[in-house]
């Protein structure tokens, strides 16, 4: 059984549901099963990198409701809310979510729009891809949209090939060449930024940027760091443009993702997300003790001469609490690392 793609007409119910955020002549976007064999996509082989939507709360509910529902829901802690005195996309109130870590540093999450008549009472947040990182129960985020008639404006949904095996930058190309992205007949825009032989990494995408649907297909181990990384993402971005983007989605990424294009009805391997994460907190990882070698190695070295080789010593003066900021978002990142099951870095 493959996923394909459909666009409906939304029901009188969804419709109603909508609020004054979508118009009557939107449509749903949904997934569509189509028996092909003994092929399943019942895996989750897909995850939410970007949420976006908006609420029209009750009138006895406001922003602090919003603070406590984004903590319990999303896992998106209360003092992560930044007042920021700015406005933003029609809202009297922009709060900027910045989950503070060790000695100042700090990690974006997103934002937070409320206030201002032109939004007649309604209230948009925006949630980041370190965001969407931290959330530990999708369903839970589900019932909870639906059960508010919240509409998402934004979704990402990502394939990761964490060995560049299926989905690489040639194949994707060779899919396009072969109208395999195609819509009704029609070849959709294409761009391909290349790194020119940099290693910094590649991305082809398709569509353009705010419609209902893109596309982008880029080499993300290399864009994290690492030249040599074949790591490859896949990464479909929904937009409620004359469309209506269900909370379905949150819970089944992978329906959508497998059928938004014919070419990605392939996907039927079983998403490891933590997998994914915690190879990007490798990535990271070795990118910093690189770091750490070329910027303090030396300096280091000296420390142990003048300790008479007693690391611990050593260690005291200059180890500090908590983790990079880079390092932050991974999920089972620390307990990995405490396991030693990152990967050694050579000279």
């Amino acid at each position: 059984m493959e996923i394909a793609m459909s666009i409906k007409q939304p029901t009188t119910k969804q419709a109603a549901g909508a609020h004054a955020c979508t118009t009557g002549s939107a449509a749903v976007i949904s997934p569509v099963l189509v028996t092909r064999g003994e092929t399943t996509h019942t895996n989750q082989i897909a995850h939410i990198d970007w949420l976006a939507f908006t609420i029209r709360p009750s009138d006895d509910r406001d922003w602090r409701w919003l603070r406590t529902s984004l903590e319990q829901i999303f896992n998106i802690p209360e003092k992560s809310w930044k007042g920021t005195n700015k406005k933003w996309s029609g809202y009297q109130h922009r709060v900027d979510l910045i989950n503070p870590l060790d000695r100042g540093e700090s990690i974006n999450l997103g934002l937070v729009g409320y206030g201002g008549k032109s939004q007649r009472g309604t209230m948009h947040v925006s949630l980041n891809a370190q965001a969407c990182a931290r959330i530990k129960d999708w369903s839970l985020v589900h019932d909870w949209g639906k059960s508010i008639d919240a509409i998402i404006t934004r979704a990402d949904v990502a394939h990761d090939d964490l060995e560049g095996e299926t989905v690489n930058i040639n194949v994707i190309r060779k899919w396009y060449d072969d109208g395999l992205f195609n819509f009704n007949g029609r070849p959709p825009t294409a761009q391909l930024i290349d790194d020119l032989g940099s290693k910094k990494g590649k991305t082809f995408s398709v569509g353009k940027r705010g419609n209902a649907k893109y596309i982008r297909c880029y080499e993300k181990g290399k864009k994290e760091g690492d030249p040599n990384s074949e790591w490859f993402r896949v990464e479909l971005e929904l937009h409620n443009n004359k469309i209506i983007i269900p909370w379905d989605v949150t819970i089944n990424p992978s329906h959508y993702l497998a059928g938004s294009y014919p070419c990605l009805e392939y996907l039927s391997i079983v998403q490891e997300k933590i997998k994914t994460l915690q190879r990007a907190g490798t990535i990271n990882y070795t990118h910093m003790v690189k770091w750490l070698r070329s910027a303090a190695g030396k300096s280091i070295n000296a420390m142990l001469q003048v300790e008479n080789g007693d690391i611990d010593s050593v260690l005291e003066q200059i180890v500090r609490e908590g983790l990079p900021k880079r390092l932050e978002p991974f999920a089972g990142l620390h307990d990995a690392l405490k396991r030693g099951e990152h990967e050694n870095v050579k000279p």
